[in-house]
């Protein structure tokens, strides 16, 4: 399975008295924070007030950007690239359950990595919901709310109420075969290395609003927003290409695995009598 991807941001690099009066500010003694139980947390989620652009004090704006593509063996068929793509999204936490899990319905509690920055860190914990496009010919992926927990510094300057995000990941898919066929256009009873060949592309974009607090108001506006700017790059240029990889892992799977095919139906099922 081949993979390519890009990741993209805006850099500018805060100069080395910046940087210095920043890490003396955060390098205090501290007591780190307990981290919050998952149904905590998912909870919390699920009760944060949605907080908008418009709600903040001249916020700093960041982001970052990344497109991957993933090359995987169309099995055709009832089995196709196509047919799998078009599966109840429901069933996304499947692909990683200790990123992904499930709040019901279309919605899910999407873990990121802990971000470092500076002597600073912080989790997001993001609500997104997934959905196919109105001509099914993508999975869309987009935020809906986000918690914040962090180091000490983060918690006790309420950062968690000083923000809003935008996240949104298409994914597409090029098959090599249509419903009833494999790559060649003939039936699928051909051997698989006669299957054709198919790709799914990733594109996502993550936009940040925060107000600027203490230590970070030290930095002037452009290096601030340019190191963060690096910071997001990294993060989503990091996440994509490994949600890609488990996308065509799963696939594979599906496709070969009757066991498996009959389990994510099975629980689809279920989820659709539970609404």
């Amino acid at each position: 399975m081949m993979q390519t991807h890009v990741a993209t941001c805006y850099l500018h690099t805060p100069t080395r008295l910046q940087t210095q009066r920043l890490r003396r500010y955060a390098q205090k003694p501290r007591i780190w924070c307990c981290a919050q139980s998952t149904a905590q947390a998912d909870e919390a989620l699920r009760s944060k007030r949605h907080i908008t652009v418009e709600d903040l004090q001249d916020p700093a704006h960041i982001g970052g950007s990344a497109k991957s593509e993933v090359a995987v063996q169309d099995f055709g068929n009832d089995l196709s690239l196509e047919a799998y793509m078009q599966l109840p999204v429901e069933q996304y936490y499947e692909l990683d359950p200790a990123m992904i899990r499930p709040l019901g319905g279309t919605r899910f509690a999407l873990q990121v990595p802990r971000v470092n920055l500076f002597n600073v860190w912080v989790e997001p914990l993001v609500e997104v919901v997934v959905h196919l496009s109105t001509n099914r010919d993508a999975v869309v992926i987009e935020a809906k709310n986000c918690r914040l927990s962090g180091s000490p510094l983060i918690e006790n300057l309420h950062l968690d109420q000083r923000f809003c995000l935008s996240f949104k990941t298409t994914l597409t898919w090029a098959s090599a075969v249509a419903s009833g066929q494999n790559g060649n256009g003939a039936n699928a009873s051909q051997m698989p290395e006669q299957y054709g060949k198919g790709h799914i592309q990733g594109d996502a974009r993550l936009d940040v609003w925060s107000e600027v607090v203490q230590p970070f108001h030290l930095m002037p506006r452009f290096a601030l927003e340019g190191t963060s700017n690096a910071v997001m790059g990294a993060l989503v240029g990091g996440l994509l290409p490994r949600f890609m990889d488990r996308l065509g892992d799963d696939y594979k799977r599906w496709a070969t695995d009757p066991a498996y095919r009959e389990a994510r139906k099975a629980a689809a099922q279920h989820e659709s009598l539970a609404r």
